[in-house]
């Protein structure tokens, strides 16, 4: 908990003065000024696709001149798929506490949205949900934009809900993202003079790949063209997502320029991730070599995602961390940020996300040194079953967690240990009985870690 409430302290301290330098509300009003707070996360988006860490295949300039202009983290992780990244970013809690099944978050879990909403903010969650049956309005949010959950209902000639209208309606001839970006728009017209949270989990860069209303295609009446193998690299997947894209990119910088327009940018706080790695059929450049997306995988490719932190009236200068940052850490800095409380989870009470805010003060006494990536179901039918497992990281060094196994039998890389650095394509695991004095070291804590955080004996073996 101290972790995630420092702000307080800081405030007290002196430190980051510049956050309290305005109020909002009636003048003479005392209240100090809390940031807003904009969480963004892109579907299916891997760490190679931003130019700003190396990607050189696609069109990222607002993405590239938020990290470039605030926090950009080099070792930033996801889960392998998008429901247990999106149930742990909201909680704040490691999958194996509270993650049932695919496409379901438990109405017993308190999220983001109770927190910010207890604390003041007037919260919205505009794009996609995909979280089961109760809806936003249980957990948390004033108000929601939404797609359905089908692949085909989100772009071309959308399928949408919203707490105005629950029911859904077919929007025809919109594209899905627009009318996102519309009612984004709106909502910060109706809420400048507030504070508010604003999470947008897109339904870009998500299969399947279509065009966008900048593709030809649109104009000539193809708008719900896709491909026809997800997982089958191609050159019409390949075309879609590049102009998927730059789409997502342009949204983002519509968002920023919102912010400017309404005069609210610079004690805005934008936070950027991926839910997991990029889509199978998907080859990118990134650097001297080419990656192709490995969703649904434990490897880099498929849990290696962006990560950015933007706050101009905080920071000043560029930053580039190395530390190690997963969806739980994202909870507790927003909770850092607004000082918000969070409610108590239900359970074991235990809260796993670590604030990266200290990472402004150049503080790493207080900064996360390993995290677990894992999928891990209580729900034995899941239909993704074969993406289970776990490992832990500190960004330079990995292991695969033995506790885990997949349909009886103990997970393939079970207990082996990566050098990232020397082997980021985990060509060459290291063995226990081949440990140098370095790597032995590395094992035993990353083991220890893994000894904190237990996967609970139910979901043991199948």
């Amino acid at each position: 908990m101290k972790n995630i409430l420092r702000i307080g302290a800081a405030l007290t301290a002196g430190m980051m003065l510049c956050v309290i330098s305005c109020c909002k509300g009636a003048a003479g009003d005392a209240t100090p000024d809390r940031p807003n707070v904009i969480l963004i996360m892109a579907d299916d988006m891997g760490y190679e696709i931003l130019g700003c860490n190396g990607g050189s295949s696609y069109s990222t300039p607002n993405l590239d001149k938020l990290a470039g202009e605030g926090v950009r983290f080099t070792n930033c992780y996801a889960n392998t798929i998008c429901s247990p990244t999106r149930v742990t970013l909201m909680t704040g809690r490691y999958n194996h506490r509270n993650f049932t099944e695919f496409g379901s978050l438990s109405p017993d879990e308190p999220t983001f949205g109770d927190m910010m909403k207890d604390a003041g903010y007037v919260t919205a969650i505009v794009g996609k949900w995909q979280m089961g049956l109760h809806t936003p309005l249980e957990a948390g949010f004033d108000e929601y934009y939404l797609k359905v959950k089908s692949n085909h209902d989100g772009y071309a000639d959308p399928i949408v809900y919203s707490s105005v209208s629950p029911e859904p309606r077919q929007m025809f001839g919109e594209y899905g993202p627009d009318l996102f970006w519309e009612y984004i728009s709106d909502f910060l017209e109706r809420n400048k003079d507030n504070d508010f949270f604003l999470y947008y989990p897109m339904f870009l860069t998500h299969f399947y790949f279509s065009p966008t209303p900048d593709s030809p295609e649109w104009e000539t009446g193809d708008r719900r063209m896709t491909a026809d193998k997800h997982l089958i690299p191609g050159p019409m997947n390949q075309r879609f997502f590049t102009d998927m894209v730059a789409y997502a990119d342009k949204n983002i910088g519509r968002i920023v320029n919102k912010l400017e327009e309404l005069g609210v940018r610079e004690n805005t706080v934008i936070l950027f991730l991926g839910d997991n790695g990029t889509e199978r059929s998907i080859i990118s450049r990134f650097g001297d070599v080419e990656i192709q997306g490995e969703k649904g995988s434990l490897t880099g490719a498929g849990t290696h995602v962006p990560g950015i932190f933007n706050w101009p009236e905080a920071i000043k200068e560029p930053i580039v961390s190395d530390i190690p940052v997963v969806p739980a850490d994202f909870f507790a800095t927003i909770a850092d940020l607004s000082g918000a409380e969070p409610r108590k989870p239900t359970g074991d009470g235990i809260l796993d996300g670590i604030s990266f805010l200290p990472v402004l003060d150049g503080d790493t006494e207080n900064l996360r040194e390993w995290g677990i990536v894992e999928y891990v179901l209580e729900n034995r039918g899941s239909m993704y079953l074969g993406n289970e497992g776990r490992y832990v990281t500190d960004g330079r060094w990995k292991l695969y967690d033995r506790g885990i196994t997949l349909r009886g039998q103990e997970y393939f890389r079970a207990g082996q240990l990566i050098n990232l650095e020397n082997d980021p394509f985990e060509k060459s695991p290291i063995l226990v009985e081949y440990d140098t004095p370095e790597s032995a070291e590395k094992r035993k804590e990353a083991q220890a870690y893994l000894d904190k955080h237990p996967v609970p004996e139910r979901l043991l073996g199948h």
